[in-house]
Order: structure tokens, then sequence, then C-alpha cells
């Protein structure tokens, strides 16, 4: 599905991700978690291709994605909902469910059945959308734009969705609601998503991975039931 082979990527002069090796397979959720500054939104960023790398490769479906423009892998099925949503405020929820499918598969991207299909399956995974289709967007409270933003993304039929702390600021009835809806996901779908919350993260994801100072590995299930160590990985309180 997606591998990145000695990734290095960052902004201006400093350099925040360092030789990132990893690999996923199509249907695989996998959780990310680092204390904050430690590169996680870089590291989906230069997936997504908003961040350029300095070295190594990006293969996406055995193709080598590493120079195409943000577009064009979204195109291919990258896709990124950001910490700060990037919805259209001034337009509705159904504008901004639709505008999701600037990013679809080319060949079916306006077809009229095949977005009616896409459309009930995001209202069925958020049903209060229905409700709200018509309301500006920038009326709603921050959970309610948080479903509209994962949904907006998931009308592009995305093989590979990014998530970048969907839970932050929201109250905990929404927070399950939209883990629920992330829980019921397409199993074809891969799911790579970065959260503070390491309950969240390990009741949602089947493989967790630590970034610290732009690097990364893995850390197995004895690591995160050890909450001590956690916290100090991640906080770094002792």
């Amino acid at each position: 599905m997606i591998e990145l082979k000695g990734v290095s990527s960052g902004y201006s002069v400093v350099t925040v991700l360092q030789d990132i090796n990893l690999a996923f397979s199509s249907g695989d959720r996998v959780g990310l978690i680092g204390p904050n500054g430690a590169g996680k939104t870089t590291l989906l960023e230069t997936i997504a291709g908003f961040v350029a790398r300095r070295s190594g490769t990006i293969t996406f479906d055995g193709r080598d994605v590493s120079s195409l423009k943000p577009e064009q892998r979204a195109e291919l099925g990258i896709v990124l909902v950001t910490e700060k949503r990037n919805l259209f405020t001034d337009m509705t929820t159904a504008e901004n469910l639709k505008l999701g499918r600037c990013a679809a598969p080319a060949n079916l991207r306006w077809d009229r059945a095949k977005v009616d299909e896409v459309t009930e399956r995001v209202l069925t995974l958020f049903p209060k959308l229905k409700v709200l289709h018509n309301r500006p967007v920038g009326v709603l409270s921050g959970g309610e734009q948080q479903m509209v933003a994962i949904g907006r993304a998931l009308m592009a039929e995305p093989k590979l969705l990014m998530l970048d702390e969907p839970s932050q600021g929201l109250a905990p009835q929404i927070v399950e609601a939209v883990y629920n809806a992330i829980d019921s996901i397409s199993t074809d779908m891969t799911v790579l998503l970065v959260e503070q919350d390491l309950q969240i993260v390990a009741k949602t994801t089947r493989n967790v991975y630590i970034m610290i100072n732009g690097r990364i590995r893995r850390i197995s299930d004895s690591e995160i039931d050890d909450e001590a160590l956690m916290t100090r990985e991640i906080f770094g309180i002792e």
C-alpha cells in the first residue's frame, strides 16, 4: 500500500523528519503518538505532499509518488484531515462535503449515482450531518465541524486516510461518535491516526508507533500497557 524508505523532510533550513522507514498494508489501522514538536504532523504532510521530502522515496500502491503534488496524491487516494480542518465556513455542510469529490477518482468523480452513494455512506456514518446539511459550517460546533471534515475526506473515497488529532478540543461524547465512525470505515481503507490520547490509539488502531525528535519506532503492547513509560515518552514526565 504505502512505503517510506529513508525519508527526511522539514521546513526551510530545519530538518524535522530523519531517515523514516515505514510500510503499511491495505486495511491497516496505524496509530502515531509522541510529544508536541516531535514531527507527527510533518510526517502526515510529507506523505500528503504538502511538505517536500529532502531524501528517500515514498511509494503508494507500487508507484513512486515522491515528486507528485498534493492534488495528484489525493487523486490516487492519499487524503489528509488536518488539525485545523480547513473547512469553508461560509458554505453549507452539503457544499463542503461535495467539495471532497474534487479528489475522487476521475472516472466517476461527478457521476450522480456515485456521488449519491458516497454521500449516503458518509451520512450513515455521521447521522447528525443530515440535520446540519443546509447549515453554514461556520455556525457548527467544533465536534460537528470535525464530522464535516472527516466526511469531506471520505467523499474522496481515499485508500489512505490520515487524521491529525481529530479528538483535540472535543467533548467526550463527540469524541466517541467520531471514533465510532472511524471504526466503521471500510476495512479496505488504511487509516493513519495521530493522537495524544493513548487509550484512544490503543483502542482504535492495531499498530502503534511513537515519534520523538523526528525519528520513529514501533511500540509493543507491553509498552502501551506501561502507563508510566508512555507518560514519560510522550510528555517527558517522570
